[in-house]
Formats: C-alpha cells, structure tokens, sequence
C-alpha cells in the first residue's frame, strides 16, 4: 500500500510495504518515521530519522505508556517542518491508533470523533478493541498522560487562536436554548447573529455579515458540521440552522470547539462521515494557518503553502487557492499553468506529469460536496511547502 495523507497536513500512514518504497517517501518530503511495531526495523535509517516503538498488536499491549515519548517524536518533527509517516505491518491498527491519539491529544477531539475524522480520510483505519479501549481512557483524562519519569505530560495547546476557550464561551453554551426561543424566526436571529458578533473583539468566522446575509451554503464546515448534528437528532433543517446561529451569535470566538462541545451533550454518538469530512476540513484548513503563524502571521498577508509537482517540484497552486480539500484531492481555482480550452479534460503539469482533472460542468466529489466548475490534483501528485521555505514566484489563478 502506497503512503497515505492522514488527518493533519504533513502526517502520514502506511503498512509495511509501504514504508519501503524510498522514492515515494523522498516524493512525499518525510523527514520522520514511526515503526509502530516490535520487530519492524528502519529501512532507511540514514536518510529518515526514525524512532522504534515496541508494541505489540497481540490484544494485551499497552499503546498509552509509548505516547508520551511519540508526541514528543512528532511535535519535534513539526516543529521543524517536518513530515513524518507512521506505520505498522498492515496500516490499519497500531499506525491508526497512533495517529488518532495524536489529533485527540493536539485537538481536544474525543475518541469517536478524533476516529470518524481519520476514517473518513483514510477507510483502512481498524484500531484493535484494546487499543480504543486505551484510547477512551486517554480521552476520560482529558488526554493528559505521565511520562517515563512519572511526571505528567500535559496536552499540547494549539497554536491557533481559534481553539481557546474562555469563560464567554462557556456562558454562552448555556444560554444557547434562551435565545432560540427569544429569537422568534430566523430572520430576527440572524439579525441577532451579527449585531451580538459586532460588540466582540472579532466577528464569527471572520465575517458574519458576509456569511450569514448569504444563508447556509456559504457556512463554514464547522457550521455545516454543527447544523447535520441536530439534523441527525430528528430537528429539522430550520431548527438546525436557528440553533447552530444562536450557539454562533453567542460565542465570542466560534470555531469547531463548539460542535465537540454540542456533540458531547447529543444523545446521538454515531459519527456521521459527512460530518467527519467537515471537522476534518476545518482541522486541515486550521492547522494550514497555525503553520503559517508560528513563522509569521498571515492573516490577510497571503497563503501559508506552496503545492509543488512532486516530479519537477514546479509550483503549481497555494494554499489560498484551494476551495475545497478532501481525499479525493485538492478542488482549486483555474490557473494560469492550466491548458482548460476545452469543456473537461486531464490536467497536467509542464514537465508532462498527470496531475488531475477538470471539467466546468462540475462534479460530485467522494464527500458529497459539489463542485463546479471542478478542478480537481491529486494529492499524491503535490508537495507543500511552507511559503518561507519556498524561494521560487507563487504562481497566479486564471481570473483575479
């Protein structure tokens, strides 16, 4: 099995095999590699740094006891830029668990959640019973562990100002059910949404005029993640979008927090992969503009990644021009690189590699989402760099 793009940008999964394709993973920039396995050995371990885990996929083995030092492995890759790919001997137990415990840990993310997300990008995901068993324990102790040395290990704070919580939002979580019923019909409440959203600091989702006067296509994927929850407790589609606007208008700082909050409070826990591809979406799209501050800040200053073809390492689009990330590929905007003459067709680089397709009628990607028109890269076709590493002219879009 080839290398596969896990849930957060740069984080890789794979089986065995896999691991030992040295061109695919100088292809795909990884620096670090986990063996999550007892008698797997590094195959290149004078080209990658490794570190060896010694884990058992038997039923019995204890994968919390290795995540202090794992986190550790993979903060220090990050922290670097780094890309790092983890793998066991079939890519569907100890990697995925692995990789799991990472995004509960770096996102606050329950286990059922933190799970759908990496299931929805990577189907093969099949942790071992004991292993989710450990994993819902690591989740009761708000995923704080203690290391070798028995001191704890305290979850990492994410980078984005997007994920603090304060005591604002909390208050507003409890007043959410008033203001539904205050807010009469759903004009009022919007009306609400952006004169409240107005006396904050910043506005919901960085402009709640622009979002909220266009309606519910043009919510963000936590907002849409949050509106499919109450669907999917039997509210309809008006009382979803009523309650997701009220929890919106009410917190100072919304962001995907507050759907694992809602979530958390539902009595439905089935994890929908709609849903699942949404948070993932978020997460993907945060973590791209925490990269991106922890040099610099980017906030209206241009994109934080280059995307490169991966054979001539040309840049091809940015991370501002991608509309729409999903495993199906990256949906971006028309460039001036593309020959699009035509009504659809393949897409290809300069130096000849394949790297998609378009077409301007649109199309239905794997999560469901339309696109149109659809200009559709592969992602193991790309490699992103951060724009501070990148040396060479970010390339234009076609219109704009």
């Amino acid at each position: 099995m080839a290398l596969h793009a896990a849930v957060l940008p740069g984080l890789f999964i794979c089986d065995a095999e896999g691991a030992k394709e040295y061109s695919t993973l100088r292809s795909c920039g990884i620096s670090h590699v986990v063996v999550m396995a007892r008698s797997l050995q590094p195959e290149f371990p004078g080209s990658f740094q490794y570190l060896q885990v010694d884990l058992l996929d038997d039923g019995t083995d204890d994968l919390l006891a290795h995540l202090p030092r794992i986190f550790s492995f993979l903060d220090n890759a990050f922290q670097r830029q780094g890309k790092v790919l983890v793998h066991c001997f079939a890519g569907m137990s100890r990697s995925a668990s692995t990789v799991i415990a990472y995004v509960m840990r770096q996102w606050q993310l329950p286990f059922d959640l933190a799970f759908g997300m990496l299931k929805e990008m990577y189907p093969k995901a099949a942790p071992a019973a004991n292993f989710c068993e450990q994993l819902r324990v690591f989740e009761e102790a708000h995923f704080s562990l203690a290391d070798e040395e028995g001191s704890q290990v305290l979850p990492q704070v994410p980078l984005g100002s997007a994920h603090r919580r304060n005591q604002e939002q909390l208050a507003a979580d409890e007043q959410m059910g008033d203001l539904v019923t205050r807010a009469g019909d759903e004009t009022k409440l919007r009306a609400c949404c952006c004169d409240m959203s107005k006396s904050s600091d910043k506005t919901p989702a960085e402009d709640c005029n622009a979002d909220v006067a266009q309606g519910a296509g043009s919510y963000g994927f936590w907002q849409k993640a949050l509106v499919q929850l109450y669907i999917q407790e039997g509210t309809s589609t008006i009382i979803a979008e009523k309650k997701m606007l009220a929890a919106w208008a009410l917190s100072h700082e919304p962001s995907w927090h507050l759907y694992v909050q809602e979530w958390k409070k539902s009595s439905f826990k089935t994890v929908d992969l709609h849903i699942a591809s949404a948070l993932r979406q978020e997460f993907v799209r945060t973590a791209h503009k925490d990269v991106g501050e922890a040099g610099e800040s980017r906030d209206g200053q241009g994109p934080a990644f280059v995307y490169c073809c991966i054979k001539c390492r040309e840049a091809l689009f940015t991370s501002d021009h991608v509309l729409h990330d999903c495993a199906s590929g990256y949906y971006v905007e028309p460039m001036q690189w593309m020959m699009t003459s035509a009504a659809q067709g393949k897409l290809a680089c300069a130096c000849g590699a394949k790297l998609g397709g378009f077409t301007w009628n649109g199309q239905m990607c794997m999560c469901g989402t339309l696109m149109a028109p659809a200009f559709s890269i592969h992602k193991k076709k790309v490699e992103w760099k951060s724009v501070d590493q990148f040396s060479g002219d970010t390339p234009k879009p076609k219109f704009g």
